[in-house]
């Protein structure tokens, strides 16, 4: 996936621009003294020092679309977000993934910062999102039901890092769906049946 140009995307309270080598410094300073937050991630190096944060840049960051969030105001660091390749490589369907700094949670800012990614999914005319929650993690699957994704189940995961495979809970987006449409049991179900799981393993 590309991204066109190179100027910061706007959006509420945050802006989005393109991860870059430097941003390393300001993952640390958020993530490398809270084991917690990083544990509920599964490509995220524990314990995080610059030569890790410098790895995920490199590999997980340049995997795909991946953005940092900054706080508007002040172009702060809060974080990062992305859109990458599901298992399989399948056209039209993505990961969507972020994380934000403890400190500025319940801030609003991991909303914004999806809904912005949302706008980035449309613009490269994918089909559906996919996302993946630790069941520890219900601050995460509200922001998620907030942008109208749905539960499509429970699937074990393998993450390396994590010690190897972990349980999971997949949601997922119906792109062509338009926002607030998805009330009804009918519909998860048909989404849940047409969509692939990401990182399966066989």
């Amino acid at each position: 996936m590309t991204v066109e140009g190179k100027t910061p995307r706007r959006g509420g309270p945050v802006r989005l621009r393109p991860v870059a080598e430097g941003d390393a410094a300001s993952m640390v300073r958020l993530l490398g003294q809270d084991r917690e937050s990083v544990m509920l991630m599964a490509r995220m190096p524990w314990p995080l020092d610059e030569g890790g944060a410098l790895h995920w840049l490199r590999t997980v960051g340049a995997s795909g679309t991946t953005f940092a969030v900054l706080r508007s105001e002040d172009r702060v660091f809060l974080g990062c977000i992305g859109l990458w390749p599901v298992h399989g490589g399948e056209a039209g369907i993505a990961e969507l993934g972020y994380w934000i700094g403890r400190e500025y949670w319940g801030c609003g800012y991991a909303s914004a910062a999806v809904g912005m990614a949302l706008d980035v999914a449309r613009r490269q005319g994918l089909e559906c999102l996919q996302a993946t929650v630790k069941p520890e993690n219900p601050a995460s699957v509200r922001v998620l039901e907030k942008y109208d994704f749905v539960y499509a189940g429970e699937q074990e995961q393998e993450q390396p890092l994590r010690g190897g495979r972990q349980t999971v809970l997949l949601y997922e987006r119906d792109m062509e769906l338009r926002p607030g449409s998805l009330g009804e049991a009918p519909m998860r179900e048909s989404l849940r049946r047409r969509r692939p799981r990401p990182n399966e393993q066989e």
